[in-house]
């Protein structure tokens, strides 16, 4: 389990209502709250006890409640802090607690920072791919002394410790934060203490917000990390401000001054910009250590020369779409060689290119019909504007007579004249720019990404492969500690059949003697989720045991039965050979469980313990000699 502190703007130490968080927190539309999911949330030391969070009057009481409380304690103290306290607790993939669990664990941690006796709401999300998370918000005025109560100032600690001892007393695996679990008892490490103990992820460069938007709108990496990796070393030796225009124009990029930084911008290839801050890239190309090293900024003196066309963000971009960039990880290896796998790379590379092409083509149908509309738009205003200078003049003198008549003075009839004129051509213009900003909202052009999500809907297995293929990029990062196989997936997203008894591929079951195992592919209960492509298996109890997501199948309890059904279906998918990834005792046990299965393992640094295991296999097989009496031995002398 991780927290989060999620900080709230302050006001100034104006009013400051809880309205908008709570309406977050219990957010109506989201998928937690739709039929199939029930609202999973509730509240603390409200008067009038738990409320009925599904129902909207109760989220309204409740926040005036809050709101109450607050400002009374405003303007007792007169405190001009937020008196809201909002934070986030979040489960590993695969966990999914329950409603009692989840207020457990929002009451746990709001013990831990001071504020038991405060009122407060929380609600359970399950809108995220990788995680479910409760949302708590707090109220920091004390309902009854009316004083600020909470939260120490070491929040983060006191939230990553609550979080260790909820996932002892729940049961949940153990997440990396300055807490760590030695022997059942909780002892905060440094950070070289973790690094001795392999406690600290390997994290890679953490992109700036707007990169990360960028690569979830675009569904390719961002321009900072194409930067980063085609350029950077360029950027960093460049002895000159020159020198660095240059590199960047070489690229088809461009570098100007933006709210006292640098910015570098380029084209997509349908024409709109793109941007990213020079300092995302790497430190040292903030605006202020390069002007420490190269002097005072200096835009291009001369106009610097094209770029090649293959070395532009543009062209990448395109590449990335088409599946024909090199060393991109959608696919996290080859795996299974075969003439029919062979075919559908081919048949699958055709496809993606297809769909380039068709992203493409609509891509510019749309800029086509939308450059219509706007220039038959600015017609039609431009008509407007034609004709009411026609009407003003027209009815001008008839208008000034009047209202010289109203006030005895063509001066000031004048006057009013012009002032009526003004509030005319005004109106005008405010409608027109309503109409304007409705066509540019109107006819917003769909990015890669979402226009896959939508040809997937449709049945388009290109498009969902390729969907898979972003999500699975995005997340590599994520899933090489996660418990799971990984594969290249081939074949459309469908639940795994049984063949020759229930096992997958023809694969023979183990029939060792013994219990019935606790799960079984041919005993899952699947539910498909098509917006997110992924299969989930449940076992009886409704427990999530695997997940498969294409290129990946999570293990989620990593018992031996589900990493035998994870192994089976991996190696369905993946054409008998895979990846195994996550913890180091989860990849040597289903390595050999691997071995026993007759599944091809992949990875160089697990075939030591696939040999060792394939050895003791043979030693199993291979019958023992049944020792000889004495006097046998005798007899044969």
């Amino acid at each position: 389990m991780l927290a989060k502190v999620i900080k709230l703007r302050n006001e100034r130490g104006g009013r400051v209502s809880s309205r908008r968080g709570v309406e977050y927190i219990l957010r109506e539309g989201g998928k937690e709250h739709s039929l199939e999911h029930p609202v999973a949330g509730g509240s603390f030391n409200l008067e009038m006890g738990d409320l009925d969070m599904s129902d909207p009057r109760d989220r309204v009481l409740a926040s005036q409640m809050m709101d109450y409380v607050a400002e009374t304690g405003r303007r007792r103290n007169q405190s001009g802090s937020n008196p809201f306290y909002h934070y986030a607790i979040s489960w590993r993939e695969g966990e999914h607690p329950t409603a009692e669990q989840c207020r457990d664990a929002a009451a746990h941690t709001l013990k831990a920072l001071g504020l038991h006796e405060n009122q407060a709401v929380w609600a359970l999300h399950t809108d995220r791919d990788h995680h479910w998370h409760i949302h708590i918000l707090a109220n920091r005025v004390h309902p009854e002394r009316l004083n600020l109560s909470g939260p120490p100032k070491f929040d983060y600690l006191v939230l990553d410790r609550a979080c260790r001892e909820l996932e002892i007393a729940q049961g949940w695996a153990h997440d990396l934060g300055p807490h760590v679990v030695i022997d059942g008892a909780i002892r905060r490490l440094n950070k070289g203490q973790r690094q001795q103990l392999g406690l600290v992820g390997n994290k890679p460069h953490a992109p700036t917000p707007g990169a990360r938007a960028a690569e979830v709108n675009h569904g390719v990496p961002s321009l900072s990390d194409w930067l980063r990796a085609r350029a950077q070393a360029d950027l960093l030796t460049a002895k000159s401000w020159g020198e660095l225009h240059q590199a960047l124009a070489e690229r088809g990029c461009s570098l100007r001054l933006a709210g006292g930084g640098l910015v570098i911008d380029t084209k997509l290839p349908d024409g709109r910009g793109t941007s990213t801050k020079a300092s995302g890239i790497h430190y040292s190309l903030s605006l202020g250590r390069l002007e420490k090293r190269l002097g005072p900024f200096l835009a291009p003196a001369f106009p610097l020369p094209g770029a090649e066309p293959a070395r532009t963000y543009a062209r990448f971009v395109q590449s990335v779409r088409a599946g024909t960039e090199p060393g991109l990880q959608e696919i996290p290896g080859r795996t299974g060689d075969t003439p029919e796998r062979r075919a559908k790379r081919e048949a699958r590379a055709l496809a993606r290119k297809e769909l380039a092409d068709a992203f493409k083509r609509e891509q510019e149908s749309q800029k086509t019909s939308k450059k219509a509309l706007a220039a038959g738009l600015r017609a039609h205003h431009a008509d407007e504007k034609a004709a009411l200078r026609n009407e003003l003049k027209t009815i001008k003198p008839a208008r000034i007579a009047q209202l010289t008549a109203e006030h005895g003075s063509k001066q000031i009839a004048q006057g009013l004249w012009a002032a009526e004129a003004v509030v005319r051509k005004q109106e005008l213009q405010q409608r027109q720019r309503v109409e304007r900003m409705s066509l540019t909202r109107d006819a917003q052009r769909m990015d890669w990404p979402e226009w896959l999500e939508k040809q997937a809907a449709l049945g388009d297995e290109a498009a969902a492969a390729a969907l898979r293929g972003i999500k699975y990029r995005e997340g590599r990062g994520r899933s090489k500690g996660k418990n799971g196989f990984e594969g290249e997936d081939l074949d459309p997203l469908h639940p795994a059949t049984g063949a020759v008894g229930g096992a997958i591929g023809g694969s023979q079951q183990d029939t060792t003697t013994g219990a019935r195992k606790v799960f079984a592919l041919e005993d899952a209960r699947i539910k498909i989720d098509r917006r997110n492509q992924r299969i989930e298996y449940h076992d009886a109890a409704g427990q999530v045991r695997m997940t498969d997501s294409g290129q990946r199948v999570d293990v989620h309890v990593p018992d031996a039965d589900t990493i035998e059904a994870g192994l089976l279906l991996a190696s369905q998918k993946f054409g008998g050979e895979v990846f195994i990834t996550g913890e180091a005792e989860f990849r040597e046990r289903a390595a050999r469980q691997a071995a026993r299965l007759g599944v091809q393992v992949k990875d160089e640094d697990l075939q030591q313990v696939i040999e060792q295991e394939r050895a003791q296999i043979e030693v199993e097989r291979t019958p023992s000699r049944p020792r000889r009496a004495p006097e046998d031995r005798q007899q044969e002398r």
